[in-house]
């Protein structure tokens, strides 16, 4: 919902830019590309969060207006840094360039605008029906992640590399610079 709500946001803004000064048709592929990408990405986040203060004790809709404030900074400090890197596309001369740049900027503040405002409202409003139609084996595991009882794969590969940083580090330096050696 808030991928959708950001696309819809954007190409409106879109239609607002194209009245004032012309706009390449290939803003349109980037910001369904970016618009979903980011909300996605901004939405797992909250809901991320959302699971933590559920195993903490609060409310559904306690917890989703909690999870929403505690990563609203962190959701515009991204959106902001996308928006900035998106502003470099609009000094090109070539309009296909500076439409890519003016709809990537409007996606990226859009889809953090729609994560802390919609979401949180959606998630309160579906309350613990959020994990609906959702395994039972999934919803267990999304559960023990929040209370901090992770003991799935990833957590033991996380562990694993906390425990040798500066093996870890040099074995990926050593990979990458040979996968880019040719």
């Amino acid at each position: 919902i808030t991928g959708i709500a950001t696309i819809m946001l954007t190409f409106a803004a879109l239609v607002t830019f194209n009245h004032i000064e012309p706009m390449s048709v290939f803003a349109v592929n980037l910001v369904f590309a970016l618009g979903l990408g980011l909300a996605v990405d901004y939405s797992l986040l909250v809901l991320t969060r959302r699971r933590e203060a559920r195993a903490l004790g609060h409310g559904p809709r306690e917890a989703a207006f909690m999870a929403a404030r505690a990563t609203a900074p962190t959701i515009v400090f991204s959106a902001l840094t996308v928006a900035s890197a998106m502003a470099a596309l609009t000094i090109f001369p070539q309009r296909f360039l500076w439409s890519m740049g003016v709809g990537g900027i409007a996606c990226a503040l859009l889809a953090a605008f729609a994560s802390v405002t919609f979401l949180p409202i959606i998630l309160a409003a579906l309350g613990d029906r959020i994990d609906w139609g959702q395994p039972k084996r999934w919803r267990e595991a999304a559960e023990r992640e929040a209370r901090g009882d992770a003991d799935g794969g990833w957590a033991r590969l996380a562990r694993f590399v906390m425990r040798h940083p500066g093996r870890i580090a040099t074995i990926a330096t050593i990979l990458l610079l040979l996968g880019a050696s040719p």
